[in-house]
């Protein structure tokens, strides 16, 4: 297990939510994330490593 972090964005721009979480891999914290995203910017880290930076703004919900 691998140790990511999901960022995500206030409205205004700001760091909102930060939360830590165990995947197996990159596509799976990717999913996560995703699951939890509604119309905010999010990002994907492992340590110092950005793995995504997403923003569905006005999108249809993705699912992998």
């Amino acid at each position: 297990m691998t140790n990511y972090e999901i960022r995500i964005q206030s409205p205004d721009g700001s760091r909102g939510m930060t939360w830590k979480l165990q995947q197996t891999d990159d596509m799976s914290a990717l999913t996560s994330a995703l699951e939890a995203c509604e119309n905010q910017k999010i990002e994907v880290w492992e340590g110092h490593r950005r793995i995504a930076c997403i923003s569905l703004s006005g999108q249809p919900r993705l699912t992998l």
